[in-house]
């Protein structure tokens, strides 16, 4: 599937949180893969010291915009989204839409 549309999200996690950083990389994009289906969903850590601001990078690519407005509206996916933002000190979240030919 060629993704026309990508949800970004970056999370800096509470100092608690924080130490384990890469089991919750692990078990959200293991949970936001089955919630996410057939959408492809990616969850990484800081590779280097430019991204040492953030504690997780996660990723959602989807077909249309609608596609990530149907997603954002499922009860599930709310529900895990706002406890991701209850371990996060800080989320910041964009979609950003592929330009289009023409």
């Amino acid at each position: 599937m060629s993704a026309a549309v990508t949800r970004f999200c970056f999370v800096r996690l509470r100092d608690d949180d924080a130490a384990r950083r890469d089991a919750l990389a692990r078990e959200l994009a293991d949970e936001l893969t089955r919630l996410c289906a057939p959408h492809p969903v990616w969850v990484g850590v800081p590779g280097d010291e430019s991204a040492a601001r953030w504690d997780l990078a996660i990723t959602i690519a989807l077909p249309e915009l609608a596609a990530w407005t149907s997603l954002a509206g499922e009860p599930t996916f709310a529900a895990r989204v706002r406890r991701l933002s209850d371990e996060a000190e800080v989320v910041k979240a964009w979609t950003f839409a592929a330009p289009t030919s023409g």
